[in-house]
């Protein structure tokens, strides 16, 4: 499923770029509350400890801080929108 050129009009230039330099950075990109080193929610930490017990190597992930964001901290983007990107 492809985001609709609606969807895509929701967020800025600078986010969508930012959005797709994460996403081409490493097969796998964590959208969270924080960063790995210090995760500000429940969800992001479970997240990274369940990475951490599947072995995951931090060098093949990348976390995309969505508090660092204000639209996506607005929720003009859903994660399952970013999902489907």
């Amino acid at each position: 499923m492809r985001l609709t050129v609606s969807q895509l009009c929701l967020l800025s230039t600078e986010t969508r770029g930012a959005i797709d330099k994460a996403v081409a950075s490493r097969p796998v990109v964590l959208f969270m509350k924080g960063t790995p080193e210090t995760p500000q929610c429940g969800f992001s930490r479970a997240s990274i400890q369940i990475l951490g017990l599947q072995g995951v190597d931090p060098n093949k992930f990348s976390a995309f801080n969505v508090l660092e964001n204000e639209e996506l901290r607005q929720g003009r983007l859903l994660p399952q929108e970013i999902y489907y990107w």
